[in-house]
C-alpha cells in the first residue's frame, strides 16, 4: 500500500534526465528517484533532513497527507538490559513517524515551513520485541490544517501514533507539532542543499 500521490509543489520545477528526475530551487540541483512526488521526497529525504533518524536505525517507509509509517528493524544496538527494544528507541520511532505525517500535511509547503515538536508523551503498554512499526495520523484533516497555515502563517497539529511489534500495539504516543513559515526562507527542504 502506498500513499504517494502525483502532486508537485509549485516552487519546484521538475525535469527529466536519463533515469533520474531532478528538482531545482535557488539554483541548486539534487537528484531523486524518477517516481518522486512530494511524499516520496519526504520519505527518501528524511535522512538528510533529520540525520538522527537513520543514526537511530529508523526508516520512514510511507508518507501521505497526515499519515506516515516508520520502521525500526530489530538489532542488538536498540536493545535494553532485558533484551527488548529500549524505551528511548521506541520513543524516537514514534516521534519520527509523527514528523513524517506532519510533513505529509505540508508537502506543498515543504520549502518554506519550520516544524518544531512542542510536546510528546508516550504510554508503554507492553515490552516491545523485534522489528517495530509506527503508524502516525493527524487528529484533523490535512485540508483543515493547510487552511489554518494559509490564514495564520502557522498551524498546530496533534498526532496519534501506534507503535507495534508482531504481537500487537506495544506503545502509543501523542505528539504536538507547531509549523510556521520560515523567517529565513529556508524551510525543511534546505536539508537537501547542504
Amino acid at each position: 500500500m502506498t500513499f504517494d500521490q502525483p502532486m508537485r509543489p509549485a516552487s519546484f520545477s521538475f525535469c527529466r534526465t536519463d533515469r533520474l528526475r531532478t528538482f531545482r530551487r535557488l539554483g541548486t540541483t539534487a537528484a531523486v528517484e524518477e517516481t518522486a512526488s512530494p511524499y516520496a521526497l519526504i520519505r527518501n529525504g528524511f535522512a538528510a533532513g533529520v540525520p538522527f533518524a537513520p543514526h537511530a536505525r529508523i526508516e520512514v517507509v510511507e508518507v501521505g497527507a497526515g499519515l506516515a509509517i516508520a520502521r525500526l528493524e530489530d538489532s542488538p544496538e536498540v536493545h535494553n538490559h532485558i533484551g527488548s527494544v529500549h524505551a528511548g528507541a521506541v520513543f524516537t520511532l514514534g516521534e519520527t513517524a509523527s514528523a513524517a505525517a506532519m510533513l505529509g500535511v505540508f508537502a506543498e509547503q515543504m520549502p518554506i515551513i519550520r516544524p518544531v515538536t512542542i510536546e510528546a508523551t508516550i504510554s508503554y503498554l507492553k515490552i516491545a520485541r523485534g522489528t517495530l512499526v509506527a503508524t502516525a495520523r493527524t487528529a484533523l484533516a490535512a485540508e483543515h490544517l493547510q487552511d489554518e497555515f494559509a490564514a495564520q502563517g502557522r498551524a498546530t497539529l496533534d498526532l496519534s501514533v501506534d507503535i507495534a511489534d508482531d504481537r500487537g500495539i506495544a506503545a502509543q504516543m501523542k505528539a504536538t507539532w507547531m509549523v510556521s513559515a520560515s523567517k529565513s526562507g529556508r524551510g525543511w527542504m534546505s536539508a537537501f542543499y547542504r
